[in-house]
Order: C-alpha cells, then structure tokens, then sequence
C-alpha cells in the first residue's frame, strides 16, 4: 500500500488538490531515496520535505513550509512528494 493509499484521509481535500497539481506540473524534485526515507524540493517554493517510513509502520513527515511549521499541519508540499514517491514505486510497502 502507498503514501496516498495510507495517509489520504489525513490530509484536506486544498492539500491534496494542491500537491496533485504540483505533481502534475513536475515540481517536486526528489533529491534522495533509500531505505524508506525521502527527501525532496518542491520547484518555485524552494520547500524543502521528507517523508520517513522506516520502521515500515508510521510514516513521520516534515516540510519547511510556514503552514507545516506553523501549525503542524499536513500540507500539499508533503502530499506531493507522497504521490511523486507513489509513481515511482519508492512507497510500496
């Protein structure tokens, strides 16, 4: 099962909408994926996101963003990279 499969009703319908979009317009840039941790940018924003599931279990996930930081909300920075991941197979479990 992957990101969007497992962590979807987490997130707002804004956030995953947003993050669908940057996904379609190709910005999220993954810089490294290894053993069950991401590390992304997303283009334009310059915000920097990781998704870290390496227990196999809890996916923990962080972004630099000010609504991330702010509230610790999920944003549409990580959906992205969530869904960019789930693409390319990297979040299969």
């Amino acid at each position: 099962m992957g990101f969007s499969t497992r962590a979807e009703h987490y997130f707002r319908t804004a956030a995953r909408h947003g993050g669908a979009r940057y996904v379609s317009q190709g910005r999220v840039d993954l810089v490294e994926a290894s053993n069950g941790r991401i590390h992304a940018v997303i283009d334009g924003d310059e915000d920097d996101v990781i998704l870290d599931w390496s227990d196999g279990e809890t996916i923990r996930a962080a972004c630099t963003c000010s609504r991330f930081g702010g509230g610790l909300r999920l944003c549409k920075h990580i959906w992205a990279v969530g869904v960019a991941a789930d693409s390319r197979g990297l979040t299969a479990s």
